[in-house]
């Protein structure tokens, strides 16, 4: 039987700073956070996730502009949340956060902040509630948690 021989290779992606999302999945399975992260190899977007992210673009919009966006599948959807969003107040969108007290830099972004009332929203988009994480789970998420 044939030996295989192990390639060497020579473009790997040294991390210089991780986000909540790279924790999570290295804690879900270490070879796929090494396959995206470290090797580079591109994942593609499932339609679920997609839609949720058109969803979220949509609620910032409606934020920063003061109206709903022309898509009719999406909006519905958005507007549903609407309700969690505070009003009334001064909102800050997708906020820089970082933190460097780590062994590598943690960075992200935080979806809103209403400063006065010392809200922060994480936008979440699910196709049924039983997708939601519990309070325990939001206990150890790090993205919750960060």
């Amino acid at each position: 039987m044939p030996s295989r021989a192990r390639v060497q290779r020579m473009d790997l992606r040294p991390l210089k700073h991780v986000s909540a999302s790279q924790i999570s999945t290295y804690q879900r399975c270490p070879r796929k956070h090494w396959l995206e992260k470290i090797e580079g190899v591109e994942v593609p977007t499932s339609a679920g996730a997609a839609f949720g992210s058109r969803c979220h673009a949509l609620v910032e919009a409606r934020i920063l502009t003061g109206e709903w966006p022309q898509d009719p599948e999406g909006v519905p959807v958005a507007m549903a949340g609407w309700k969690y969003v505070p009003q009334g107040t001064r909102l800050l969108v997708e906020q820089e956060m970082r933190l460097d007290d780590a062994a590598l830099p943690i960075i992200g972004r935080i979806d809103l902040i209403a400063p006065e009332q010392s809200v922060i929203i994480d936008h979440k988009f699910l196709s049924s509630l039983r997708y939601a994480k519990t309070p325990l789970e939001l206990q150890e998420d790090p993205q919750a948690v960060l």
